[in-house]
């Protein structure tokens, strides 16, 4: 993904300055990026566990009114 920037120069293979802040920007920018996708699937995952989970709940409760439940 990342493109490689280090190329040759008068002092053998050090990458030039503008290079490297972009290619820093890049990495930090990716990592943000993935960990603010990471935690919008959390969350997302997060509500429909909630949700799910309530329905279920409820719908169990109700079957509880209905009838006893013999184990």
């Amino acid at each position: 993904m990342l493109r490689n920037v280090r190329h040759k120069s008068d002092n053998g293979f050090k990458t030039s300055f503008p290079d490297l802040v972009a290619m820093t920007y890049f990495d930090v920018h990716q990592s943000i990026v993935s960990i603010t996708n990471r935690q919008a699937n959390w969350r997302r995952w997060q509500v429909l566990l909630h949700s799910n989970m309530s329905k279920v709940y409820t719908s169990v409760r109700s079957l509880n009114k209905r009838q006893p439940v013999l184990i």
